[in-house]
Formats: structure tokens, sequence, C-alpha cells
């Protein structure tokens, strides 16, 4: 009997004490296409393929913001033109500048990582054509998430590639590949952008990739 006591005491010690336990939660990480603290800074190389002329420039993250369009942006200044403007809401992230295909600046959502791939999004965005404003549709598609990528000698991981196509009524576009590359925790590592619209005078074949970049603490 005694022995049969102390086996209960036992028993209910241990699942009293087990019940009793805290469990810390895994740590994780929120994801972050785009780092903005001043100071950070991105090198980039982008090469014209149908000359193979190529620049080096430098994106930096600066103090200042700005407003566009009702929206906050963090100001990034770039050594080969204008101030290029980010901002996230979540995890959708936008961009005011130049978009190179077209070579006119528009505000895009460019990325919406909490989607699955395969998830797909649409923007109509105006843009001048001959001197005539046209509406031309961003269609996005969040074509491969979390994969590995590699440009130049380095490496990346957490990667999610961003296909767009644009389409217009009216304005025939006989080519195009764009694709844009985003690594969790950098920021976009590498882009390529081929576009051609006979009746626009537009011709673009243009690769941009991550040479180097620095994160302030």
């Amino acid at each position: 009997m005694i022995k049969k006591l102390c086996l209960i005491a036992l028993v209910t010690t241990f699942m009293f004490g087990d019940c009793n336990k805290k469990t810390n939660p895994p740590v994780t990480s929120t994801p972050n296409f785009q780092p903005s603290k001043a100071g950070s800074v991105w090198n980039y190389r982008n090469t014209n393929l149908l000359t193979s002329a190529s620049f080096n420039y430098t994106l930096a993250a600066t103090s200042k913001d700005t407003v566009v369009n009702g929206r906050t942006y963090k100001v990034f200044t770039n050594t080969s033109g204008s101030n290029e403007y980010y901002a996230a809401s979540g995890t959708d992230y936008y961009q005011f500048g130049k978009f190179e295909a077209i070579a006119q600046n528009v505000d895009l959502l460019y990325l919406k990582s909490a989607l699955a791939a395969g998830g797909t999004w649409e923007e109509n965005k105006t843009i001048t054509v001959s001197g005539v404003a046209v509406s031309v549709k961003f269609t996005y598609t969040l074509a491969e998430k979390d994969i590995s990528y590699t440009v130049g000698s380095n490496t990346f991981t957490k990667v999610s590639r961003v296909n767009i196509v644009l389409s217009a009524t009216g304005l025939a576009i006989t080519s195009q590949n764009i694709n844009f590359y985003y690594a969790d925790g950098i920021g976009r590592i590498f882009s390529k952008a081929k576009l051609v619209v006979p009746i626009a005078g537009i011709n673009s074949d243009t690769e941009t990739g991550l040479l180097s970049y620095t994160l302030a603490p």
C-alpha cells in the first residue's frame, strides 16, 4: 500500500510539474525585403544587353522621408541619377522612381511577400507614349519564393522572384521579359527587364546585379 501511495505521489508530481513548465515560443524574425536604415548602401552593376555597355552605381538609404500620392517613402540616393523612394506596409512593398523598361517614373506595389508562390496582383498606371497618356496594366506574379539565387560569385537565400507582364489596349508590346529578385534582409539582388514596344520607340534589354552591400546596424 505504501508503495502504491508513493507511486501515485510520484506520478502526480510529474504530471503537475510538467503542466506548469513554461515553454518559450521559437524565435522568429519578421521578413524584410527592403531594409531602409539610414547609412545602408547597395552597389549595383547595370548592363545593357543590346550594346554590352555597363556602369556601376550606388543606392544609399538616407534619414529623409517624403510623401508621394499620400504614401510616406524613405528617400534613397542613386549615384547614377534621381533619388529613389521605398516604403513598406506590413508585407507589401512600394517603390516610386524610374521604371527602367519604360524610362518613366511610376509608383508600384512591387512585392507582396506574404503571398504563396504563384500568387498574383495587378495595378493600372498611366504613362506617356508619344505625348499621349496611356493606361498600362501591370500584372505581377510571385513566381518563386524561398529559393536560392546566385548573382556573380554571391549566392543568396530566401529569395523571391517577381515576374511582371505589361499590357495596354491599343499598345502592341511585341516582346517582354521582366523579372525582379528580392532577398530577405537584403533587398533587390537582380533584375532583368526586356521590353519592346515599337509604336512607343521602346527597345530595352537590361540586367542589374548586386555587387556588394553594407547594412547599417
